[in-house]
């Protein structure tokens, strides 16, 4: 058992309640590291205690305790005739929300979304059932006859009783609670009742108070709008009075989009968090980098000569050829059950007002993601809706995200009117958490853990005085693993790599000698370039040793020298700090 594995699996490794998202997290993430998972091996193997009721064992389909909804109950897993599970999409978008210490790490308002359409998801097919329940418990929470709110003794009446069969007894199941509320019937406490005040508890989704030992629920005012949509999404047939195609079209799409800015540091992983944090899937993702010739007419979309025919029949048309805002736009508004991400990589390198236009207007939102004001834009319109009169907008379900180096914001400035309409977020420039953090720098016995926690700190303290010194960091990211490598012609595995890669014959000595000189010169030619003409332009004698007057001389020593000797380019200072034991733990422990 991995190490990773081995600690999911002492976190379940006792009585588990599967109503908190924390323990379904864990549950889940187990089912990921060894899907696809058979029944029996996640019974024997992964989950053996998982179950909270003596002798009972794990399945996935039934309840772990209680009456509470399961992996598959709540669409987390898909089950297989075989007896195999894998995750699901709501799976992945679950997993997607937790950190590796299964701390929530989106943002609240997504968070919440997810959450619903698991709730959403939930269904029982027990006992000749084949209800949702908790679609069921907020549809009567918003019924105007209930008065807005549900008790946990009529949540245990109605899920054990022989009414509540099917989604379609809900006028059954309403006219049971009012004759409960009219006659003040005895409920004799039941696992569903238990299991609504842990449920109301982890998923902040209700507000919860207490009277004579009966616990009366409400929907959260915040999260009032969300549950809405969804509710109107699954059961549309409740609501005969929206018939505007545009509004049932706006309460099917799943909520929660957002602008969203990550900035830090150059290379401290913004453009893998995103991939990590929000969206792995290309097919609902449209890229694209800003410059300073970067045009509105890239990013929206242009008239462009299109030559149709061919021989004698030929001729030129105009056409509209959409750019990467409006592709995503129509793969949004198209597919309403998917979210979709616009990612600008290095949105301050262009002039972003300029490029946004009159788009500009549209990142203001409303509270479930909806663009608060709509334009005009005949092309777009025609485009994305087939007519060119439909106002645009920008769905719930689409969300842009940003990048940013503050290192470099005085390429264009972006003023307070525009990023007020985005979510900022800093991307932490943590080394530790690289995954080749321990990786030696070359043929030195210095890691790049090491090397870049030391440089970065006399960075900071070089430039007290200066507002942007912390802007000049080396990032985690700042080089790869590969630039790190040290290759040598006294290795077989080395010069085989290099033949495979660069087309090299094996015999022709002289062209591997020059490649892996230029492959081992790469960190220098990167990393002391930046830090002598960047970072220390002002401060060189903070860093370098005072004899060096130029960069060329700098590289030169640092290239031609063999091992730990290649620090001798930095001054005693830098040298006895890298070199020091204890300055890594000092920096963890600040």
């Amino acid at each position: 058992m991995s190490n990773e594995l081995q600690r999911i699996h002492d976190k379940i490794n006792y009585e588990t309640n599967v109503v908190d998202p924390k323990t379904i997290a864990i549950l889940l993430k187990a089912v990921e590291m060894n899907q696809p998972l058979s029944y029996e091996r996640g019974r024997d193997e992964i989950f053996p205690n998982a179950r909270s009721e003596a002798g009972m064992q794990w399945d996935p389909t039934k309840p772990d305790t209680h009456a509470s909804g399961t992996l598959e109950q709540y669409c987390l897993v898909n089950a297989t005739e075989d007896r195999t599970i894998n995750i699901s999409d709501l799976g992945y978008r679950f997993l997607s929300c937790f950190d590796d210490a299964y701390n929530i790490k989106v943002q609240e308002n997504y968070y919440k979304t997810v959450l619903l359409e698991m709730i959403f998801s939930w269904v029982v097919l027990e006992h000749g059932r084949n209800i949702h329940p908790g679609r069921m418990l907020f549809k009567l929470m918003l019924d105007p006859d209930l008065n807005g709110y549900h008790t946990s003794n009529e949540f245990a009446l109605w899920t054990s009783d022989e009414c509540a069969m099917t989604d379609s007894d809900y006028d059954n199941i309403k006219q049971l609670i009012l004759n409960y509320r009219k006659n003040a019937v005895e409920v004799k406490q039941k696992k569903a009742e238990v299991f609504l005040r842990p449920f109301a508890n982890s998923w902040g989704l209700f507000d919860r108070t207490i009277n004579n030992g009966v616990y009366t629920f409400r929907i959260r005012e915040d999260v009032l709008p969300l549950v809405k949509q969804f509710f109107i999404c699954v059961n549309i047939e409740d609501y005969p009075e929206t018939n505007d195609s545009e509004n049932v079209d706006k309460m099917k799409r799943l909520t929660g989009g957002t602008n969203t800015l990550l900035y830090g540091v150059p290379g401290s992983g913004k453009s893998h968090t995103i991939e990590t944090d929000y969206c792995k899937d290309f097919s609902q993702m449209e890229r694209v980098v800003f410059h300073p010739d970067y045009m509105n007419t890239d990013f929206v979309g242009q008239i462009l000569p299109t030559v149709k025919g061919e021989g004698d029949e030929k001729e030129i048309t105009y056409d509209f050829t959409p750019g990467p805002f409006t592709r995503v736009l129509k793969k949004a508004i198209k597919n309403p059950n998917k979210y979709f991400y616009l990612v600008i990589e290095e949105i301050n390198r262009g002039n972003a007002p300029a490029i946004f236009g009159e788009i500009f207007q549209l990142l203001d939102r409303e509270f479930d993601g909806t663009s608060s004001y709509k334009i005009t834009n005949y092309n777009i319109a025609s485009e994305v809706f087939g007519k060119k009169e439909t106002p645009i907008y920008i769905p719930s379900n689409l969300n842009i995200l940003a990048t940013m180096n503050t290192a470099d914001q005085n390429v264009f400035t972006l003023d307070t009117a525009f990023q007020r309409r985005w979510n900022m977020k800093m991307i932490e420039n943590d080394v530790t958490k690289a995954k080749h953090a321990k990786i030696n720098i070359l043929d030195t016995s210095i890691t790049w853990e090491k090397f870049n926690t030391v440089v970065n700190e006399q960075i900071v303290t070089s430039g007290a005085t200066t507002l942007s010194s912390e802007d000049k960091r080396l990032g985690a990211y700042f080089v790869t693993e590969d630039v790190l490598k040290y290759y040598s012609m006294d290795k077989d595995k080395d010069k085989n790599e290099i033949t495979e890669r660069y087309g090299i014959e094996s015999d022709d000595t002289e062209k591997l000698e020059k490649v892996i000189k230029d492959l081992n010169s790469r960190f220098g030619d990167k990393v002391i370039k930046y830090l002598w003409d960047d970072a220390f332009k002002f401060s060189r004698d903070d860093l370098f040793e005072s004899n060096y007057k130029n960069l060329e001389k700098v590289l030169d020593d640092f290239n031609r020298f063999d091992g730990d000797i290649r620090f001798n380019v930095f001054n005693q200072d830098i040298k006895d700090n890298l070199f020091s034991k204890d300055k890594i733990e000092e920096t963890r422990n600040e």
